[in-house]
């Protein structure tokens, strides 16, 4: 199974790119929102979440309680280190299971989102690395309009990513969302090889 990763920093179009390719009837896998799932679901990350954090991790309804973790992790890098460590390698194991799923019903290739693909070695998993790429202005005005946040705010969270140059060293292909360059034909041509 040809696996193909999607990465770029916020607001570099990443989704544009995804939402191309499901168009074309491609499977796609979002790494974002699969660990959201497995963070309720996976029997290794509840324990590992809750030996951790303590009990107050999850609610009484089993739901994850975002806000008692969210107040633990980000005020103590080593332990958002520890948790992330744990959710991503749940993360990449229960893709690849997915990936395989998609080979057995007959798809020929997959693609993979993932904010963060470069830090955890994710890319590795992936036989192409597509990179989004977009200017930082054009980033930050996509970003705040998208989440009704301010211009810090954005900044804030972007300081907390690899930078997009770092990034686009790993890439094997660029796409540049920014409306002038073609994104389409490239992800065609993509397309056309793997299928």
């Amino acid at each position: 199974m040809y696996k193909i990763g999607i990465a770029g920093g916020i607001g570099c179009g990443k989704s544009n790119i995804v939402n191309a390719f499901a168009h074309l009837g491609v499977p796609v896998y979002k790494a974002d929102d699969e660990a959201k799932r497995l963070n309720e679901e996976s029997p290794a990350i509840r324990s590992f979440l809750s030996d951790l954090l303590g009990p107050e991790t999850y609610l009484p309804n089993g739901h994850l309680n975002k806000p008692y973790m969210a107040s633990r992790i980000f005020s103590d890098d080593n332990l958002l280190q520890r948790v992330n460590h744990i959710v991503h390698a749940e993360v990449q194991r229960d893709f690849l299971q997915w990936a395989e799923k998609q080979s057995e019903s007959g798809a020929k290739y997959v693609v993979c989102e993932a904010a963060i693909m470069i830090e955890n070695n994710f890319y590795r998993a992936m036989d192409m690395l597509i990179v989004a790429d977009l200017d930082m202005d054009t980033r930050i005005a996509r970003t705040m309009a998208r989440d009704n946040s301010s211009r810090e705010q954005v900044l804030a969270r972007m300081n907390k990513q690899l930078p997009q140059e770092e990034l686009l060293k790993y890439a094997d292909v660029v796409l540049c969302t920014d409306d002038k360059h073609p994104i389409l034909k490239r992800i065609l041509e993509i397309n056309t090889i793997h299928r």
